[in-house]
Formats: structure tokens, sequence, C-alpha cells
């Protein structure tokens, strides 16, 4: 399953304005200091992480339990 184009854009925004804000006047006025770059890489690594486990988890579970994909989409279908 993938997220709706709203939910990525502005999960991607709001990620963005947390990672530029320290770096701003507000920032200042608020006395955020910019984390270290080995503090980033770790968040970035350990996400990405989390991610790649989850994908592979979910593919491993969808095949090995017999979901049935084609009875969802009807289901979808007929309630539109």
């Amino acid at each position: 399953s993938s997220p709706s184009k709203y939910l990525l854009l502005s999960t991607l925004l709001i990620v963005g304005i947390g990672w530029i804000l320290p770096y701003t006047a507000i920032g200042a006025f608020f006395k955020f200091t910019p984390l270290p770059p080995v503090i980033m890489i770790t968040i970035v690594g350990i996400v990405l992480a989390y991610l790649i486990t989850v994908e592979i988890i979910k593919r491993f579970f969808y095949r090995t339990d017999g979901f049935d994909f084609a009875a969802i989409k009807t289901m979808v279908k007929r309630r539109k």
C-alpha cells in the first residue's frame, strides 16, 4: 500500500520545516540549535532501516497469509 499524494507531500513539508527551522530567525528567537551532522545522518539511517524493514515484512505477510487483493478491490469498488 502507498500513502496518498497529500499525506506524502504534507509529511515531506513538515520534515523540511523541522530541518530548516533552527537556521532561521524564528529558530534563533526560540534558541533552537541545529543538530550535529552525525545525529542527522543517524536519524536518516534509522528511518530508512525502518521503512525497508516494514516493506520486507509487509510483503512477507501478504505473500504467506494468502491475502486476497482481488476481494479487497471488489469491496472498494462496491463502496464507491
